[in-house]
């Protein structure tokens, strides 16, 4: 399939989110506010475009008629115009949108098929997602994955460069979205078969070595000297190098770089390190306001005499795997108790569909359909539980984090409030945490009692 066939099944507002997201010409909307704007608008559920399209088609009444509604109010009458005017406005980029759709798609394949954009795209891949384009033909492959299966796959279509069949959630056996086939580009194909080099191989294996370092030193934290994160990268080398390209310190360094999104590599007293979600400033003794903080763990790492913690391979890729360690009992129970909530809402929902449907069958009312699935429940899951356990690891209270999940709290029974509290504070002393270099508060307690 053509790149410019996978991209006409996409909406004209996804087109123009691909475009702008990377800060590439968008045609017919060049300037830089109205592009804002129409992002702003095609991002919310309401109005939904075709009621900025729908005010076009409608004559604009005349100031005198809105005086005569308004009362002779022409302040209230001045604000009504200005607003109609957006209105007509925002539907005028929308309707200028949908009319240069095949523009859009062909902009945004001339982007995606970029020698560049595939070389990134290609150094991001996991060995599975490579292994599988090594083997792919031009034709549908068939497939049956769900869940997180499905997140290599979906990250070709999201480049445009696959099409994928779907089984959606509501009309699977498991309630879970299934993806059943998928059919690539044929100018990607060609093109990652074209750049499918050794040279390309060995960068990409040295960038997921790289990567994997990184999430570990985000995760462990908040800042360590550049020496300690190469340690960690020391140990995934050593247990996944096979092609002996474990780069030496500096050049480590020089990649570290390359990738400072969101982090930044600083000096601070003849010392280099790597500090987690900060911007590129430059801190001295003089180091005020937001950024004296990461100053303070500097200086708690130097009174420590680098104490880092630095976990055994298991762990890491334990923890690479998950998100979290699935092999700490109460981690595990904290999870399964989030997971219970959300199916017991999922329980709700479907009894509040089937009430609905019972007094529907009286009254001749159309019948609802439950839209809740097990694809709901997981996310939802994941998504109350990571963030748990990003703040576990940030050193936040569990006391903290019980108040802020009222969600929860407001609506399950006493007995498993007190396990959730309970499960908790077990967690707050079990995570390994930025605060205390990498350790648990149990293992930096007896490390460092003089601190207790």
């Amino acid at each position: 399939m053509k790149t410019t066939e996978i991209l006409r099944n996409w909406e004209s507002k996804d087109l123009f989110f691909f475009l702008k997201q990377r800060k590439e010409p968008c045609p017919g909307i060049e300037d830089s506010d109205e592009k804002d704007l129409l992002w702003q608008v095609l991002h919310s559920d309401y109005p939904s475009p075709e009621f900025y399209l729908e005010r076009l088609e409608v004559d604009m009444p005349s100031e005198k008629e809105f005086l005569k509604e308004m009362h002779g109010d022409k302040k209230a009458v001045n604000t009504i115009i200005e607003h109609e005017k957006q209105m007509r406005r925002i539907g005028l980029l929308i309707q200028e949108l949908f009319k240069r759709k095949e523009e859009y798609v062909d902009a945004v394949a001339d982007y995606t098929l970029r020698p560049d954009v595939i070389c990134r795209f290609m150094l991001e891949l996991s060995d599975k997602m490579v292994s599988f384009l090594r083997d792919a033909g031009r034709e549908e492959i068939s497939l049956d994955v769900a869940g997180s299966e499905r997140d290599g796959y979906a990250v070709l279509e999201e480049k445009g460069y696959a099409a994928i069949r779907r089984v959606p959630a509501m009309e699977s056996e498991d309630e879970r979205e299934h993806f059943t086939g998928i059919t690539l580009s044929e100018e990607f194909l060609d093109a990652f078969r074209e750049m499918d080099t050794e040279k390309l191989e060995i960068q990409r294996k040295q960038n997921h070595l790289i990567k994997r370092a990184m999430i570990i030193a985000d995760a462990y934290y908040d800042v360590a000297p550049i020496d300690v994160v190469y340690r960690v990268y020391g140990v995934l080398c050593d247990n996944e190098d096979s092609m002996g390209i474990k780069l030496p310190p500096d050049a480590f360094e020089d990649e570290l770089k390359k990738k400072d999104d969101f982090f930044t590599i600083v000096s601070y007293r003849g010392r280099r390190y790597y500090c987690n979600g900060m911007e590129d400033v430059e801190i001295n003794d003089s180091t005020t306001g937001e950024d004296s903080y990461y100053v303070a763990m500097i200086e708690d790492a130097e009174y420590y005499s680098f104490d880092y913690f630095i976990p055994s391979y298991a762990e890491m890729t334990e923890f690479l795997g998950n998100g979290y360690w699935p092999s700490r009992k109460h981690f595990r129970e904290l999870r399964d108790l989030i997971q219970d909530y959300y199916l017991d809402e999922k329980t709700m929902r479907e009894m509040e569909v089937s009430m609905r449907n019972m007094f529907s069958a009286i009254t001749g009312m159309e019948k609802s359909k439950c839209d809740y699935s097990m694809d709901d429940v997981e996310r939802e899951t994941d998504d109350t539980f990571f963030e748990i356990i990003s703040n576990l690891l940030m050193g936040v209270k569990s006391g903290e984090i019980y108040k802020e999940n009222k969600r929860i709290t407001a609506v399950v029974k006493e007995p498993v409030k007190r396990r959730f509290r309970r499960l908790l504070k077990c967690c707050e002393q079990e995570a390994n945490q930025c605060g205390c270099f990498g350790y648990t508060r149990k293992e930096f307690a007896a490390l460092h009692p003089e601190d207790e």
